[in-house]
């Protein structure tokens, strides 16, 4: 998983996680579990095969409060 991560990112690339996407459209508990350790890993996103999963992916995958306030610091620094 690791080297996927890596050799993704370094060719400017995102790096989709998980082996595939969850059949089981309705374990929502279990794309969520396996999303939280392929965003802790590294990766950037996971294929979904149901509307109902987009969600949960937009939760954990989403750009976090704290990413937005380093963001803005890093901006006003710069400025």
């Amino acid at each position: 998983c690791a080297a996927v991560v890596i050799a993704a990112r370094a060719a400017g690339l995102p790096a989709f996680g998980l082996p595939g996407p969850i059949t089981d459209f309705r374990d929502l508990d279990r794309l969520r579990a396996l999303a939280e350790r392929a965003r802790a890993l590294g990766f950037s996103g996971t294929p979904v095969i149901h509307p109902r999963q987009v969600p949960v992916i937009e939760q954990v995958f989403g750009t976090r409060d704290d990413e937005i306030a380093r963001a803005k610091e890093i901006v006003r620094q710069f400025e």
